[in-house]
């Protein structure tokens, strides 16, 4: 990731159960939703030189976190190849935790029941006791 890409603008992105696209729920396993602090938010397509391409919009926790940036595109490479790349996202935590609850099945209670090496550190931060 380079200079630019850390600074660029990144938009934040509201999340609700009820609009949220089943069409790519599946994309990333609960593992890698959960050790990344990312959620998969649909599709967009944009015209390029060689064509159209299809991209992944992505939310994050942690958008500017290149170490967990570098880790999903490299995820969307190994088993996504039809799309390009990935538009990130900043998303709260608080809905995030809903979406994990209301979309995923994953409660707080068993959220908080899991190791914490296998959460993003935006997740061991929340749950780690104050």
């Amino acid at each position: 990731m380079g200079i630019l890409s850390f600074f660029s603008v990144v938009e934040r992105f509201h999340l609700n159960p009820e609009f949220f696209p089943q069409v790519t729920k599946d994309l990333f396993s609960e593992d890698e939703i959960l050790k990344n602090g990312i959620l998969p938010l649909g599709f967009k397509r944009q015209q390029s030189l060689s064509g159209k391409k299809q991209f992944l919009n992505v939310g994050f926790l942690s958008p500017r976190d290149g170490k967990q940036i570098s880790e999903v595109e490299a995820i969307l490479r190994s088993k996504h190849q039809a799309i390009a790349g990935l538009v990130r996202y900043q998303i709260d935590l608080n809905e995030y935790l809903l979406i994990l609850d209301q979309i995923y099945g994953i409660s707080p209670s068993s959220l908080s029941s899991k190791d914490l090496s296998e959460l993003s550190p935006v997740l061991q931060n929340h749950l780690q006791p104050k």
